[in-house]
């Protein structure tokens, strides 16, 4: 169901981009590709989200929900994938702690 919303919200941004290729720059210093110019595919904003999903998750707590806000307010839709691409770096960096815990305990053990 995630990715499904993902590929609405991307498949919505590129109508629109077609839509309004008037493009334009964007606030905050982000790259202008960012702001969804006018040939940008849903691919490209997918590769866009995770690109800078693993920059903020870099970057300390403060310094992230600022670019987060500033990316929100200037293109919500990759703002939503970007926050998708965190939470499953998220889950999988959590779940390959838990298999080193595993592993070191089994190797322990022996």
């Amino acid at each position: 169901m995630e990715a499904g919303s993902i590929d609405q919200q991307l498949d919505a941004q590129a109508a629109a981009e077609q839509e309004a290729q008037a493009g334009g720059s964007m606030p905050g210093g982000m790259p202008a590709t960012a702001a969804g110019g006018g040939g940008t595919s849903p691919l490209d904003v997918q590769d866009q989200a995770r690109q800078f999903a693993e920059q903020y998750l870099a970057m300390d707590e403060g310094s992230r929900r600022k670019e987060l806000i500033a990316l929100k307010s200037s293109n919500p839709t990759l703002h939503a994938a970007v926050k998708q691409f965190m939470e499953e770096m998220r889950s999988q960096a959590g779940s390959q702690g838990v298999q080193q815990m595993y592993q070191s305990m089994q190797q322990g053990g022996q």
